[in-house]
């Protein structure tokens, strides 16, 4: 299973699936606590190490490995090491940063996302409204024309409301930015 689980991400630079035997001398599984194998462990080497503990097929592992192994080997200060020249070239100019330049800009930016989050929250809570009237509209409605008027208004407004909450969760699942992550690390 692990000969075909690295060969499944051999592309991958930044995944590493590795084999160590685990005896007094090494260090790796002392400091990781391996005491069962077999074991996998992920994470980065520099830093924590995660227990898997799903089950061990090849598919599971592939299924794991894909969906949670790249979202922990980011672009940090203290992991640079996975950091590709681009990323190098940033934390470069944000080290060249007065404090206060950093301060700024940290400011401005989380400032912005505070504003796309709010503006996100204030189409959902809109459409909520639009849709909460066009109901009390057909409740109200006491000819046939102002009824079918109203039906047409709530599907309108439900498609609003599902388009704005699929939108805000977009956003919500949307990861911060690396500038912003790795000034707050910075600072």
């Amino acid at each position: 299973v692990w000969e075909e689980l690295a060969t499944a991400f051999a592309d991958n630079k930044k995944i590493v699936i590795a084999e160590t035997v685990c005896d007094d001398s090494n260090e790796f599984c002392t400091e990781n606590d391996v005491n069962s194998y077999p074991s996998y462990k992920y994470g980065d080497i520099f830093d924590t190490m995660g227990d898997y503990e799903g089950p061990m097929d090849l598919e599971s592992l592939k299924k794991f490995t894909s969906e949670n192994i790249r979202l922990r080997m980011t672009c940090t200060i203290a992991g640079d090491h996975w950091c590709n020249a681009e990323e190098l070239l940033l934390i470069d100019r944000l080290r060249k940063m007065s404090s206060e330049e950093m301060d700024e800009k940290f400011v401005l930016m989380y400032e912005a996302l505070e504003a796309e989050y709010n503006e996100a929250e204030q189409k959902v809570t809109a459409a909520k409204r639009m849709l909460e009237d066009s109901n009390e509209k057909l409740k109200n409605a006491k000819e046939d024309a102002y009824a079918k008027a109203a039906e047409r208004r709530i599907e309108v407004s439900k498609k609003k409301l599902e388009d704005a909450e699929a939108a805000f969760d977009i956003l919500m699942a949307r990861e911060e930015p690396l500038e912003l992550e790795l000034m707050e690390e910075l600072m």
